[in-house]
């Protein structure tokens, strides 16, 4: 069984130096990249130490596990070394390690430092490694026989030493499991207001409105009715109103009250359901029922015209229910 060590201790430290020692270590027990986060500059003085290298106090720093560790450090500034590369006007210019572009390096180069210098043996073996790899290619620093073995000498002793404890490393620990429940909570909160939506949905579509609410959208419409009609007799009235006739506004008027209830039973507005709407009320206009449905489809642009005058403020003020759907006065059929 595998014991679940605890971040932030040096036994967890030990456990994770020939991973950060080894040319990929940024990448989990399942082969998955661990993205590393650019994260907050932090002022002079904010990491604090035993004056042995185990961090007691530090801000929160997340996306930095490597911070602080000198097998990363050391080989994270050899071997990510490349090539100049040729920038404007042929001017050669060298590339950064992923080190150097951290906005923690110098922080971490002092730890990196006083960790070494707590361990007399690690630093006299990285000594050893450095006097001889130090003018050898980075991609020969850790592949060559004699490099090699001095540099899995140099891990050796780190483990030997006995690691450090990072408080920073368990405080990330703890605020990855505060996100993630945070995040189950949202996701919970989410799914029981969806329900919640679909449920109201549902008990609108299956319900009847109560009878004070039809009656009010019936008065409604006669009320929209004779300000068409009011209209079309003016001279002064657009062209579009002149022309319409009293069949015309009868329809229009049917068409806006459907239109109200169907947005107020919180259902979907389109011409098959405004039509089956004015069907089961008595109000089919004697027409077969494609013919309906195109009359529907113009009497919908009347509305949007009437609603969005652009003369001046709109003719008819557009119907919005003010109700949320849970609290809309229905009764059972």
């Amino acid at each position: 069984m595998t014991s679940a060590l605890i971040p932030g201790t040096k036994e967890h430290y030990v456990s994770e130096i020939d991973r950060y020692a080894g040319p990929l270590p940024f990448k989990d027990a399942a082969g998955n990249r661990v993205n590393l986060k650019a994260g907050p500059s932090l002022h002079h003085g904010a990491v604090k130490t035993d004056g042995a290298g185990n961090v007691i106090d530090m801000p929160l720093v997340t996306g930095k596990p490597c911070f602080g560790r000198p097998e990363r450090f050391i080989r994270g500034a050899e071997d990510q070394a490349v090539p100049p590369f040729t920038g404007r006007n042929n001017t050669p210019k060298l590339r950064k390690t992923r080190c150097e572009r951290c906005n923690l390096v110098n922080e971490c180069a002092e730890l990196v430092t006083e960790r070494l210098d707590s361990a007399p043996a690690a630093g006299a073996a990285y000594i050893e490694w450095d006097e001889l790899a130090r003018d050898l290619p980075p991609l020969r620093k850790f592949k060559g026989k004699e490099c090699n073995c001095l540099w899995l000498r140099f891990q050796a002793s780190l483990k030997a030493h006995g690691g450090w404890s990072n408080c920073n490393d368990f405080n990330v620990h703890v605020d990855r499991i505060a996100r993630s429940e945070a995040s189950k909570r949202a996701a919970a909160a989410h799914k029981r207001k969806k329900r919640s939506e679909e449920r109201d949905a549902r008990m609108l579509a299956s319900c009847t409105l109560a009878a004070a609410t039809i009656t009010a959208l019936s008065l409604e419409r006669d009320h929209r009715r004779d300000l068409l009609l009011r209209l079309r007799a003016n001279d002064r009235s657009p062209a579009f109103l002149r022309k319409m006739t009293d069949v015309t506004c009868e329809r229009t008027a049917d068409v806006w009250w459907a239109k109200a209830v169907l947005l107020t039973k919180n259902l979907p507005v389109n011409g098959p359901a405004i039509a089956e709407m004015l069907i089961n009320h008595q109000r089919c206009w004697n027409l077969s029922p494609t013919s309906m449905l195109s009359r529907i489809s113009e009497a919908l642009r009347r509305l949007k015209r009437l609603e969005q005058h652009e003369a001046s403020a709109a003719i008819w003020p557009a119907f919005t229910p003010y109700l949320r759907p849970r609290k809309i006065s229905v009764q059972a059929n």
